[in-house]
């Protein structure tokens, strides 16, 4: 009976100490991946973005941005890509664990103009944080600046006036005078005043109604006291229309896929054009329309005010079952004397696909 209780005690406490064993193997299991748990680098930027706000063109402008590395090891830089022309001029090679370094960045003040918006991206070999980007962005404006749009927009009917102005601001330290205007006078005259002496000028140009018709683009050029900028070279775009004209100057049908015009029947109503024919001053307008563009059906209809047509080009879709270029003219016959035709160019074509 002793000899059995014995053996039954032993038994227990080889459980019991199984059980412990099992336990603190347990343990150890779950704690060990958290000790070799690899350590790794924290990378921060306290600002990634900087706003240079307006500056005047002619310096260089540089920014330092801070990048913190809070975590337990050193965190490398393996490059660093930059929109142009943003340039690097000093960074480290590592960052160490805890510690803070600079990247510093230039803008050349002389190499663009306008509003500036700029990305930069530095890669990291941390697993974490594998890159960074930052932001730059401002405007930067030229010591003498031709305001938006920066060049004259004109177009006018023969026989009325017509006037378009551009203002020239200095941003310099410097008063600022211009010279009179230099260009070509066979389509516009020009006049320049003064809105703030020293500081802003306003250039006006007038088309000549008895000048040349149709559309050119030209150049002014003004002479200025700015060591900066002593020449601006502003483009001139004029418009000079005749009493009978049609809008657009041309028709592009564009390019329509064979495949497409065969399995979707409303393609070609759906890809006509719009040209419209005016005479300015009238209330009797009359036109005759052919084209020797074939397939090409062109239908027109008359404004209310009689002195404007609305036409409508599409292919016929019999005309529309091979691959091939589309190049013509749709003619317009008026009831004008001084411009009893108008021709107008239409291009297109049918691929294959």
């Amino acid at each position: 009976m002793r000899a059995a209780r014995r053996r039954a005690v032993r038994v227990s406490l080889f459980v019991t100490r199984f059980g412990m064993i099992r336990r603190l193997a347990l343990g150890a299991a779950l704690v060990a991946p958290l000790a070799c748990a690899p350590a790794l680098a924290d990378v921060r930027v306290a600002q990634s973005a900087f706003d240079f706000g307006e500056r005047t063109g002619g310096t260089d402008i540089e920014h330092e941005y801070r990048i913190r590395n809070t975590g337990a090891v050193a965190v490398r830089i393996r490059q660093v890509a930059l929109t142009p022309p943003l340039r690097v001029t000093r960074m480290p090679a590592r960052i160490a664990a805890g510690d803070e370094a600079p990247i510093v960045v230039r803008m050349d003040g002389n190499a663009i103009e306008g509003r500036v918006d700029a990305r930069i991206v530095v890669v990291l070999d941390d697993p974490q944080t594998p890159q960074v980007e930052l932001r730059w962005f401002g405007r930067l404006v030229p010591t003498v600046e031709v305001e938006t749009p920066g060049a004259f927009y004109l177009a006018g009917q023969r026989g009325e006036a017509a006037e378009a102005s551009v203002t020239i601001v200095n941003h310099g330290d410097e008063p600022l005078t211009l010279a009179t205007p230099e260009h070509p006078t066979d389509r516009f005259t020009s006049r320049l005043a003064t809105l703030d002496e020293g500081r802003r000028y306003r250039v006006t140009i007038a088309l000549l109604p008895d000048g040349p018709a149709g559309r050119h683009a030209g150049e002014m050029t003004l002479r200025t006291s700015s060591a900066a900028r002593p020449l601006l070279r502003i483009p001139v775009n004029t418009y000079l229309r005749e009493r009978v004209y049609t809008f657009p100057d041309a028709v592009d049908l564009g390019n329509l896929r064979l495949a497409d015009i065969r399995t979707d029947p409303g393609l070609l109503e759906r890809t006509a054009q719009t040209l419209m024919v005016y005479r300015k001053g009238s209330d009797d307008f009359r036109v005759d329309i052919a084209t020797d563009v074939p397939g090409l059906v062109v239908s027109a209809e008359r404004g209310p005010r009689k002195d404007r047509y609305q036409l409508t080009l599409r292919l016929d879709p019999r005309h529309a079952l091979a691959a091939r270029a589309i190049r013509g003219t749709v003619t317009i016959t008026t009831n004008d004397p001084q411009f009893p035709r108008v021709d107008v160019p239409v291009t297109g074509g049918i691929i294959d696909g």
